[in-house]
């Protein structure tokens, strides 16, 4: 399971470094995205095994973001 992609995606640095850290030590590889957007464009070019989405994130909203990435293959 270690060694697993994570894109965690929040607006907030304090939480994305608080998570990040706590994956990191798990052996996850962690990339970041600041918003809705950044996110979305993160998932596509990534791909990662999982997302940890902020809900409330700027420019696209999380679920927007969801939404968005159901319609991409």
């Amino acid at each position: 399971m270690a060694g697993e992609k994570i894109l965690i995606a929040d607006d907030s640095a304090q939480i994305r470094m608080m998570v990040r850290g706590a994956l990191e030590e798990c052996g996850y590889r962690i990339v970041e995205a600041v918003d809705g957007a950044d996110a979305l464009q993160t998932a596509i070019d990534e791909q990662p095994d999982l997302i940890l989405l902020d809900l409330t994130i700027p420019e696209l909203h999380g679920f927007e973001v969801l939404q968005l990435l159901n319609r991409h293959p």
